[in-house]
């Protein structure tokens, strides 16, 4: 992630994928690279499993973040695998969607490792509860689990926590709000146990958390009777991070970061290597359809200086496309944090403190300022340029009442407003406690 000096190591990577690995006996002579999960009761491989951790929820949200954004209309299908066609369409609610299928062991991976960094930690912190260096990998593996529940939360209608062979019971499409209630209670813990860097990041993905706790039941509605999301709590943690990432002015991410050797990001492979899907007509525009990195100008214009919306270059032509399969993916920022709270000030009638929110925001591409006159549309738009692939686009048509321009009247995003992604068929056919 952004703003940390931990590197995700080679052997991190090793020690997490060795547990996800059933027990075998295909090895005739000892070999010194074996891991046993026996070993992860020695303290010594603390940081070991919170960067293995990292470095899971890292890869599964790689996963994930595909089939949302082609559900909503961040990217658009041009390939050859008709999986993300249908996608592209609205329809989300088959499990045997090659592509959701094969994101949702990946995303229940890294969640597990999330949980069980949590687990030992909290075990080896007990034993030496003055180990200063033992408290700042908890308040690290209990961030990597927060922000893995924040999203499971935000992309999934229904979920499943299985513990290896211990099959869970679906957590049920019309309780997926207490999974974002646990991701506030694992983020409660970061920032009540971190300093700095570290708690800058807790605090600032807390209040996406209770800030997406608040907006579940609008998003997952089919008419909400008023689209805006104000949090209390959700407002406090946003200022706390905005004055701790060094004021209004400061344009500050906080990322997952992909390296060679170390894990990759399968949808940058897809998007900028496989090309199967290309970024959305919304948003750039394209002297090819079928060539990725063919971008032409920048479709979204700001409605005040009708330029090209400087965030959407920025992340998509200016990051994005260039880091092959290594390219970063956003979890929180100051800029969502900015926009949370204008959009709880217009909730609330406070025109003004959603101008000074806005304008904090425009500012920092050095765009004229919101003077007023249509806040609801001047909130959409400001969402959709500068939260873009940070798994906030298809809650918000749903809440704000827009289709994606390729949405089938047949689908579930059209015919069933408030679908998410569901529990797919490789936990399906494995757990008895799923009909």
């Amino acid at each position: 992630m952004l703003n940390t000096t931990k590197v995700l190591t080679r052997s991190a990577l090793f020690l997490a994928a060795a547990l996800s690995l059933p027990a075998c006996d295909l090895l005739t002579v000892d070999n010194p690279n074996n891991i046993v999960e026996e070993s992860l009761a020695n303290v010594q491989a603390a940081t070991a499993i919170v960067n293995g951790a990292e470095a899971l929820v890292a890869q599964g949200h790689g996963h994930m973040i595909g089939p949302y954004a082609t559900l909503a209309d961040e990217l658009f299908w041009i390939g050859s695998r008709d999986a993300w066609f249908s996608l592209d369409q609205g329809f989300m609610k088959d499990p045997a969607n090659e592509f959701v299928d094969e994101a949702f062991p990946s995303v229940n991976e890294g969640r597990w490792m999330a949980d069980l960094a949590v687990s030992s930690l909290e075990g080896f912190v007990a034993d030496d509860p003055s180990n200063a260096d033992l408290k700042v990998q908890l308040a690290r593996a209990n961030l990597l689990a927060g922000i893995s529940y924040m999203f499971i939360g935000a992309m999934f209608e229904d979920f499943v926590f299985s513990n290896k062979k211990e099959a869970g019971v679906p957590v049920g499409p019309g309780n997926m709000a207490s999974v974002l209630t646990s991701a506030v209670g694992y983020l409660d813990a970061a920032v009540n146990n971190s300093t700095g860097d570290l708690n800058l990041r807790a605090t600032a993905a807390r209040a996406r958390a209770k800030w997406e706790l608040a907006a579940w039941s609008k998003q997952n509605s089919p008419s909400p009777s008023s689209p805006l999301v104000s949090d209390g709590g959700a407002d406090s943690d946003a200022l706390a991070a905005i004055g701790a990432a060094g004021g209004v002015t400061a344009d500050w991410r906080d990322q997952f970061t992909y390296a060679a050797a170390q894990v990759s990001n399968i949808l940058a492979g897809w998007v900028n290597e496989r090309s199967e899907m290309q970024w959305g007509e919304r948003y750039v525009t394209n002297g090819k359809p079928d060539a990725i990195n063919d971008i032409t100008g920048i479709a979204l214009l700001d409605p005040i200086d009708g330029v090209g919306a400087p965030y959407v270059q920025r992340f998509i032509v200016d990051e994005f496309s260039s880091g092959t399969n290594y390219s970063s993916l956003t979890i929180t920022s100051t800029r969502r944090m900015h926009l949370q709270l204008a959009e709880s000030a217009l909730a609330s009638g406070d025109d003004a403190g959603f101008a000074t929110h806005i304008n904090h925001v425009r500012a920092m591409d050095g765009l004229s300022p919101y003077t007023g006159g249509s806040d609801m549309a001047q909130l959409q738009y400001e969402r959709q340029a500068n939260l873009i692939m940070e798994a906030s686009r298809l809650g918000d048509l749903y809440r704000f009442g827009i289709e994606s321009d390729n949405w089938l009247g047949t689908s579930e995003a059209v015919a069933q407003p408030g679908s998410f992604l569901p529990i797919t068929n490789i936990e399906i056919l494995a757990n008895p406690n799923i009909g």
